[in-house]
């Protein structure tokens, strides 16, 4: 793997780590239905990761910005797993 691949999978790990983070606070904060929030905020991400990759296809490497979009909705499942393990 070269420097720039490393990078980028190092960008892709934090951002997980922030989507996970994100989608565990929606659950936190949530009135009722916590799960459902924090799979709200993962097809948010998701759908911003897609319109992401479809716009930005030419700035990197595309499975960078497709793994993103991947992995958001398991993002958000974790997110509320990780709230409801806290809870």
């Amino acid at each position: 793997m070269h420097g720039a691949e490393g990078l980028i999978v190092f960008i892709l790990f934090y951002r997980t780590i922030f989507n996970i983070t994100g989608c565990y606070v929606a659950a936190r904060f949530a009135p009722d239905y916590p799960m459902g929030h924090a799979l709200a905020a993962g097809t948010i991400g998701l759908v911003i990761c897609v319109i992401g990759a479809i716009v930005a296809r030419d700035l990197g490497p595309l499975w960078y910005s497709w793994t993103l979009a991947v992995l958001a909705l398991p993002s958000g499942w974790l997110g509320w797993k990780l709230f409801e393990r806290a809870r």
